[in-house]
């Protein structure tokens, strides 16, 4: 989120949910939100990419292993109502 702070924009707040982010920035004159946005999401995925790749072929295996228990988790809270009737 700081990538570029105070360079093509102002970062006042933000925060991270697992799978996006809520910010409140002033972009720079002459700056575009699109712009902003599209260079984040650049920034994270090639961060990414890179630390996925340091892990190893055992890390991303523990790693893949972790996320597909995760998923099978969420399917299954997902579709069993807790409200009674």
């Amino acid at each position: 989120m700081h990538f570029k702070d105070g360079q093509i924009y102002c970062l006042d707040r933000y925060v991270i949910i697992p799978n996006h982010v809520h910010a409140l920035i002033l972009p720079a004159e002459g700056e575009r939100l699109s712009s902003i946005v599209a260079n984040w999401k650049k920034f994270s995925a090639k961060s990414s990419i890179e630390a996925f790749s340091e892990l190893g072929r055992s890390g991303r295996m523990k790693l893949l292993i972790t996320l597909c228990g995760l998923l099978i988790d969420c399917r299954h809270f997902g579709g069993t109502s807790t409200r009674t009737q």
